[in-house]
């Protein structure tokens, strides 16, 4: 098999192993909070979403953080758009609906930019101001929350 072909999956995984043993090296760290970290998973594995769950850290203030890692090399400079993020959002927002009082965030990290649009759209969501935005309908065709759901995930919700 020739090498070019393999070579951006294997900077995929060398990019998400490095990540989450740099996560991992936090257990370490006393003052981090970092109590507990799943790779590939977190540690309510029932719960809708898993599949898009990288790494889930848990703190000692009870807080969980689950990260999304997507990694390129054929395209970093082309940004992400909604229809990209579309199945992590979906998942992310079915781990969200399975509780929405439990301190989660949600964090979706990559070496390529984000659609400022995208960003910009979900900020104003989480701050209550975009309930009329297409990617509010979006939002909510995916999961059928009510917008006070869709705002708050939207604050937990790091890009």
């Amino acid at each position: 098999m020739e090498h070019d072909l393999i070579r951006p999956s294997r900077a995929g995984d060398a990019f998400h192993y490095r990540w989450a043993a740099r996560r991992c090296l936090k257990l370490l760290d006393p003052g981090s909070g970092v109590e507990r970290v799943f790779i590939e998973g977190s540690e309510e594995s029932r719960h809708g979403g898993e599949c898009s769950i990288d790494v889930a850290e848990y703190l000692e203030d009870g807080r969980i953080r689950y990260f999304q890692l997507k990694h390129t090399t054929t395209q970093k400079g082309l940004p992400f758009r909604f229809s990209d993020l579309k199945i992590t959002l979906k998942r992310f927002l079915e781990r969200f609906a399975a509780d929405q009082t439990a301190p989660v965030s949600f964090h979706f990290v990559t070496n390529r930019p984000v659609s400022g649009q995208l960003k910009n759209a979900l900020k104003k969501i989480g701050e209550g101001k975009g309930e009329s935005s297409a990617y509010f309908k979006k939002l909510q065709k995916l999961t059928g929350l009510d917008s006070g759901g869709i705002e708050e995930f939207c604050t937990r919700l790091n890009i």
